[in-house]
């Protein structure tokens, strides 16, 4: 009834006969830089997972990084796929830029270089950080982009001038805000986390709409059945930013448990999954 694909590691493939970002037609097939990546950077890291630089490993032959993306399982019902995946990088600051995950509990702990980066993340993992001059997005795939505040509710930001050319778009709601993606769906950002020690509020991930606005996955957020986690602040959503499950509207379902603790740091736990998420669990809604 499920389908669980364990370390299914990340495999780099290119387009063949075809030269990325001339604007020709090189294997004559009537289309033009078919299947090549967007290569205007997104205003910062994590830069993308399968370019140029990257082979098979994958290992970025310039940097000497490496990536992996790892399926832990994938659930089909008549909606869409549900998948957890989990991407790793050996670089300590992709998610240094604009402080999303600063002062918040991370999923599978901090960077060692960074303690307010992470080298692990997943598939679920989209916020988007009020500063004061402008807001930043992180989308599903951990790129980055800025755009400028707009006032009032609700209204649309413009672009920063590091991704001018962008299709994506963003609007602030009354309830936090929503990406418009280049394909048409939305992501809906309104599960509020408000650092406990100060600093900028963030709205993670709550929801995943279709291009005609329908609901395609809702997550929910729990805290952990372990005492003393780090928390957000007065007026964070519940259990924010610990990602409880993923549903579909078809009724498919990815839920995470966090067995255990990492360590105290200044009194209070720093919760995240240990290794791999044991806890994990799929099913689909027929099921």
């Amino acid at each position: 009834m499920l389908t669980y694909v364990v370390n299914e590691g990340t495999h780099c493939e290119y387009p063949s006969g075809e030269d990325c970002d001339d604007g020709v037609d090189n294997d004559q097939d009537g289309e033009r830089d078919e299947g090549c990546l967007d290569t205007e950077p997104k205003g910062g890291p994590p830069p993308t997972m399968c370019n140029e630089t990257n082979q098979f490993d994958p290992v970025n032959m310039v940097t000497g990084t490496t990536f992996e993306r790892i399926k832990d399982v994938e659930v089909f019902d008549s909606v869409m796929p549900l998948s957890f995946e989990r991407t790793f990088s050996s670089r300590g600051d992709e998610w240094v830029h604009d402080g999303p995950m600063l002062g918040a509990p991370k999923p599978f702990g901090a960077s060692v270089l960074n303690p307010s980066s992470m080298e692990w993340w997943h598939n679920w993992m989209g916020v988007v950080v009020e500063h004061t001059n402008f807001w930043s997005v992180r989308d599903r795939e951990g790129a980055l982009l800025r755009f400028t505040p707009c006032t009032g509710v609700p209204c649309q930001a413009t672009l920063s001038q590091g991704n001018p050319s962008q299709r994506e778009r963003l609007w602030r709601t009354a309830s936090g805000y929503e990406l418009l993606q280049r394909d048409g769906s939305r992501l809906v950002f309104e599960a509020r986390f408000v650092p406990a020690q100060g600093g900028h509020n963030r709205y993670f991930l709550s929801r995943i709409l279709s291009p005609k606005g329908v609901v395609l996955a809702t997550l929910d957020y729990a805290a952990p059945a372990v005492a003393d986690c780090d928390q957000g602040g007065p007026g964070s959503s519940p259990g924010v930013p610990y990602l409880s499950s993923v549903r579909t509207v078809g009724g498919a379902f990815v839920e995470l448990q966090l067995p255990e603790a990492d360590v105290f740091v200044l009194g209070s736990r720093v919760c995240h999954f240990v290794g791999e998420p044991g806890g994990l669990r799929g099913a689909r809604g027929d099921v």
